[in-house]
């Protein structure tokens, strides 16, 4: 990942630099980030999101095509007559999709670990307004952000599998799984964005994250908070939609699924 941002950035870097020589001056103000080692920083989170939306569509394509093939193949019905449950055989389908996209999941942790470092960062900005750290909350956005990626691939699948029950053409169910899964993230992506708009120092700055929800974690982490009240309960509004309610939206569609399928 950090070697592809460098060698994009430097790409972006010749591109900013023509740009600003006023052959193409109405792309200065885009590019002028790229002429300095910050853009990489840029290239690398651009990166992250590019792979982040390619394990969420994957997860929701494995999980589409393993549980469609065996309800339109019949296979369902004969793994029924075994001694295996419905319910069984849908957290068997969750772990191949988890095995099968296992690779993007590790590098998206290991990625985000490494934005961790901002972390740290964020914390002496607090320290240099004169408000104390809030270690503890801290780390709670800390875990949040790496544990995102596997929380929100369990949403996908849940709801992947409830859109091929009920949906038993391959085509629309998959345009079912994928509006599911949109509607439910910028539903979450959107709760926290106005939340942190409105009620957080971040102001109009935080309308990025309805698009961009897999990065409210780490920014609702980093961003100095006005007092310990509001930074506890923008924790706790990142916690529950990023973390409680999609697991949530994951285990009930996958309950619905069972219950289709015993039909």
């Amino acid at each position: 990942m950090l070697g592809y941002a460098a060698i994009l950035h430097g790409c972006l870097f010749f591109i900013a630099i023509l740009s600003v020589q006023h052959l193409a001056p109405s792309l200065t103000p885009v590019f002028l980030p790229f002429l300095t080692p910050f853009g990489t920083l840029l290239t690398f989170a651009m990166l992250h999101s590019i792979l982040y939306w390619t394990m969420l569509i994957g997860v929701s394509h494995f999980t589409l095509k393993s549980v469609g093939q065996d309800l339109n193949s019949g296979t369902w019905q004969e793994l029924r007559l075994t001694a295996l449950r419905g319910g069984d055989i849908l957290k068997g389908k969750v772990v191949a999709a988890f095995r099968s996209w296992w690779p993007t999941l590790r590098i998206l942790a290991l990625t985000r670990m490494l934005g961790l470092l901002i972390v740290p960062l964020a914390a002496m900005v607090q320290q240099q307004y004169d408000r104390p750290p809030l270690v503890a909350l801290n780390f709670v956005g800390a875990m949040l952000f790496i544990v995102q990626p596997f929380v929100d691939a369990f949403m996908v699948c849940g709801l992947s599998a409830l859109s091929v029950t009920v949906i038993r053409s391959a085509l629309w169910a998959k345009v079912g799984a994928y509006a599911l899964g949109a509607l439910a993230y910028g539903l979450l992506s959107g709760l926290s964005s106005l939340w942190l708009m409105f009620k957080t120092p971040m102001g109009a700055f935080a309308a990025l994250f309805i698009p961009l929800g897999h990065w409210t974690p780490l920014v609702g982490a980093m961003v100095p908070s006005v007092n310990a009240v509001e930074f506890a309960q923008r924790m706790a509004l990142v916690t529950m939609t990023t973390f409680v309610l999609p697991l949530i939206f994951g285990f009930c569609a996958l309950g619905l699924a069972y219950h289709r399928t015993r039909g």
